[in-house]
């Protein structure tokens, strides 16, 4: 049975490649995690060619360190600690979240322009994570797009409105919890969206 581990990494991407780095990120974790379903990541800070990321898995990275994306220049990593059942934990993330209006897919926020941010994203998360865990709120910080060019695709552009959002929940089944978040909330989660990390009294997932 693999236990789930965080990984945090700084990567020297491809110069003069002309493709998009989150695309170019997107492949370095396929790179680098080919033994397993794609874990889920999240981007921290890019500086030119250089980026960070941190990394959900359920295993270790086994993939080449380097690739027609880049390298890898150093990495740490951590086991993910498992909250206790009953636990009040905090949560940040960046969520794609939408939903169905008149058969067409909406950003969550424009299919209810009339609702309350924090309220749909609360019932959001809710629906997504069932009666492992209640979410007492959530807060959104920020709505930003994202734009990401799959390199070799004729009609490859594709666009992400992600969500910043935080606040607390109740944990009911601390292993269905952190299983779930392994798998990711939400849309995007091959491109760097749909990672919450949870902290509680004492602890973190990762620093």
């Amino acid at each position: 049975m693999t236990m789930p581990i965080w990984t945090r990494a700084t990567l020297r991407l491809a110069r003069h490649t002309g493709r998009d780095p989150r695309y170019l990120l997107h492949q370095a974790v396929c790179t680098l995690w080919d033994g397993e379903v794609r874990p889920v990541w999240r981007l921290v800070r890019r500086h030119g060619d250089a980026a960070e990321i941190v990394v959900l898995s359920r295993g270790m990275m086994t993939g080449r360190a380097c690739g027609g994306w880049g390298c890898v220049e150093s990495v740490s990593v951590g086991p993910v600690h498992r909250p206790s059942l009953g636990e009040r934990a905090v949560f940040v993330g960046s969520v794609v979240a939408t939903a169905e209006v008149d058969d067409e897919r909406r950003v969550l926020t424009d299919a209810y322009p009339e609702e309350e941010p924090g309220e749909l994203y609360t019932a959001y998360l809710q629906r997504r994570l069932g009666d492992i865990a209640t979410v007492r709120w959530a807060e959104v910080y920020r709505i930003s797009r994202t734009t990401v060019r799959r390199h070799g695709r004729s009609r490859g552009i594709m666009y992400y409105d992600a969500a910043d959002v935080g606040g607390t929940l109740i944990v009911h089944d601390p292993a269905g919890l952190v299983d779930a978040l392994c798998d990711g909330i939400g849309r995007g989660k091959a491109f760097g969206f749909g990672l919450l990390t949870l902290s509680g009294e004492g602890w973190t997932w990762w620093r």
